[in-house]
């Protein structure tokens, strides 16, 4: 019964509150028509912002070991150690995110030059986004406080430290522009398709579309550089290698030779079985150098043609379409809050 007395109650607690509410309905409206108006404002005082893509298909490298197998044996022969060293690897795809957002790809972007039609001017993205970029008024408003507390703070000592022990010193400007494109430029791996793709967003929809081919390049670029220096650290061991097995082979040869010319007339057991010591030697150390120089060969062949190769998928397009402020869901959007701000500001007085 007791049961039965707190549910009707709490319905007409319910009851009653809608009634409060239906009853500032106006008062309602007049908080979710500021808010309306707040909306309005920030939606068409909001730069545009445009965003461009492009994808690509990277090539799955997955080459055999260039120093396994008869090579190892013959060389562990001749006392040469080549371990289980593996062939060129490409760079996996999942790090391509962070060569895009690495320090060094931000400032080489951030020092290349753009031309801006509507200021009809090239600039590097440091000069334009420290001196033309637009800012929406509610991030000025918001940011205001922030930036002041920014001036206030001193990295002169930092700064001073990095560089006396050479370390990558940068200005507060600098990092400021290195964290705004960080969050302009991503790279995304679709696992299920083995798709990479890159998009790019600014304020001009063409400069979208250069830095989005910009950073493309970047990263095709860098992974074949990498390839190319994995491939030529092998060739440089290799030949270092040959240059060793060079000089036994060269030795055993002219020992051997040096034996035979003086015990051309001698024909005991014991000067046969130091030939035939010799003529084993010889033909090991002929071998492992032999087997050297072709594998100098094979690498030099490997390095031209497993070059990783990048299919584009999609190309990079100028956008024609703005991505954002989408104006209408950013009215909608505060409309809506304004309505919750009401409501809990006409229940906030009932309960009190």
């Amino acid at each position: 019964m007791e049961k039965n007395e707190g549910s009707k109650q709490g319905e007409i607690d319910l009851i009653e509150l809608v009634k409060l509410v239906w009853a500032s309905k106006r008062y309602v409206a007049g908080v979710a028509g500021i808010f309306l108006v707040l909306g309005t404002f920030i939606a068409f005082t909001s730069p545009k912002e445009y965003v461009t893509s492009t994808t690509l298909i990277p090539e799955s490298m997955g080459a055999e070991g260039l120093l396994s197998g008869s090579l190892g044996n013959l060389a562990s022969l001749a006392g040469v150690n080549i371990g289980d060293a593996q062939g060129t690897q490409s760079i996996n795809p999942a790090l391509y995110k962070s060569i895009a957002g690495s320090t060094p790809f931000l400032l080489g972007l951030m020092s290349q030059k753009f031309y801006f039609e509507n200021l009809q001017k090239e600039l590097t993205l440091y000069s334009y986004i420290n001196e033309y970029k637009e800012s929406s008024m509610l991030f000025t408003i918001v940011g205001f406080p922030f930036r002041l507390l920014g001036l206030l703070k001193s990295d002169v000592e930092g700064t001073k430290i990095a560089k006396a022990n050479k370390l990558l010193s940068l200005t507060k400007d600098e990092l400021k522009v290195l964290k705004e494109l960080k969050g302009r430029v991503s790279v995304n791996m679709d696992w299920d398709l083995n798709v990479v793709t890159i998009e790019a967003e600014m304020q001009d929809p063409i400069v979208a579309a250069e830095i989005a081919q910009y950073t493309q390049t970047y990263i095709t670029e860098y992974v074949k550089s990498y390839m190319v220096a994995k491939g030529m650290e092998q060739l440089s061991f290799i030949e270092n290698q040959l240059e060793i097995s060079k000089n036994d082979f060269e030795n055993i040869q002219m020992k051997f030779a040096t034996f035979r010319d003086a015990n051309k007339y001698v024909n005991t057991a014991k000067a046969k079985s130091e030939e035939e010591r010799l003529q084993s030697e010889y033909n090991i150390a002929f071998n492992v150098y032999n087997q050297l120089a072709q594998q100098r060969e094979t690498i030099k062949f490997q390095i031209n043609v497993n070059t990783p190769v990048f299919t584009v998928l999609e190309p990079v397009s100028i956008p024609v379409e703005k991505s954002s402020p989408k104006r209408g869901l950013i009215m909608v959007g505060f409309t809506f809050i304004g309505i919750l701000v009401g409501v809990t500001i006409i229940l906030f007085k009932f309960s009190v």
